[in-house]
């Protein structure tokens, strides 16, 4: 996860950095299966997981596998979650793409949402982008859509909402104002939303009610919950610290927050879904159901305080919420899990290996 933030300079940031905050702690212990199998020597890095409306599993990633200054998102897919097919590339254009999203709407089409970074002099510009299959399978590599045109805009969460009939793309951003257009004296990373609603993206807007002053937010993954509502799972950390996409890595405490909304602009109250208490690193929340979609857990990596090392950790997100439980088969960072089948089983992804050379793995667990 080398990225280029902002409109800030490249920062060579070390991937396993997390899990081993002490510097010298033991390497973890990898567990899985490869299921970005090709690129031995390469990076595989950033999944998306999604599980079609016919049951089949579709993995995202950013991977360099056609060469190192060549960073592209490929996908792969499964029925059963133990057999994948060769990753097919999915995006093809100047610069990097990064931390895909993917969604699917009720007329079978696949969206994706991808952070590309571009380049310039000094620096680098950030953008949101969107591409679109009919069957998840034939994609155009020349074609997307800007959603955010940057230059500090990134992590994006592509969401279909079925009420309305409309996509949002949610992301962070430094360098917007309240009114979303783009604010280049912004210091303070906050949570943004792009609409289509038919007629092409719409002016990013601010959400209402989770972006405090005080503090970064950042990392937003967000999903419609069965009664419509859209349920949202993010980091947040102090203001006074770096904006930098991996400064989350670098802090001495961040939280996992939740909140639900209507209309995916104005939010709850936010809740803290972490123990808190400023005694841990808390990062790369995500969300899953269960296989009836009637109940989601919040999933992400902590560490302790001064720890050595990292564990995946999840909490249901229910009207009171329990204690964070590991999740002991997701033995790496950016963790996603979805359904397997009606029996209880799911999979779960995530990125494990030594630094230029991580792999997307996988594994099936019970709750």
């Amino acid at each position: 996860m080398s990225y280029a933030a902002g409109s800030m300079r490249a920062a060579a940031v070390p991937v396993l950095l997390l899990l081993a905050l002490a510097s010298c702690g033991p390497p973890p212990i990898i567990t899985g299966q490869v299921l970005s199998a090709g690129n031995e020597n390469g990076q595989d890095e950033d999944p998306s997981l999604l599980r079609a409306a016919d049951g089949r599993l579709h993995v995202a990633w950013y991977s360099n596998r056609n060469g190192p200054d060549e960073k592209e998102i490929f996908l792969s897919s499964s029925t059963d979650g133990e057999t994948w097919v060769e990753p097919i590339q999915l995006t093809r254009a100047n610069g990097h793409a990064f931390y895909p999203s993917l969604t699917q709407d009720p007329a079978g089409a696949f969206h994706l949402a991808v952070w590309r970074v571009i380049p310039v002099n000094p620096g680098t510009n950030n953008k949101i982008v969107h591409k679109t299959s009919p069957d998840g399978v034939a994609w155009d590599l020349d074609q997307e859509t800007i959603v955010a045109g940057g230059p500090g805009d990134f992590l994006p969460c592509i969401v279909h909402d079925r009420a309305a009939s409309r996509l949002l793309v949610f992301f962070a951003s430094p360098v917007r104002g309240a009114d979303g257009r783009v604010d280049l004296s912004g210091r303070t990373l906050r949570l943004y939303v792009s609409v289509n609603a038919g007629t092409g993206w719409a002016l990013p807007q601010r959400l209402n009610g989770v972006n405090e002053d005080a503090t970064h937010n950042t990392y937003p993954f967000v999903v419609q919950r069965a009664d419509g509502r859209f349920l949202m799972v993010w980091t947040r950390y102090r203001a006074e610290a770096g904006s930098d996409v991996l400064a989350v890595l670098s802090e001495p405490t961040t939280e996992t927050m939740t909140s639900t909304s209507a209309d995916g602009i104005d939010w709850t109250e936010p809740v803290q879904v972490s123990p808190g208490g400023g005694q841990s690193i808390d990062v790369f929340p995500s969300l899953y159901p269960d296989a009836t979609r009637s109940s989601w857990t919040a999933l992400w990596l902590t560490a302790p305080r001064g720890s050595s090392s990292a564990t995946t950790v999840e909490a249901a997100l229910d009207a009171a919420l329990p204690a964070a439980a590991e999740r002991p088969e997701i033995t790496g960072y950016t963790g996603k899990a979805a359904p397997l089948d009606a029996a209880g089983r799911y999979l779960g992804v995530w990125v494990a290996g030594p630094s230029d050379r991580q792999k997307i793995r996988f594994d099936v667990f019970s709750q």
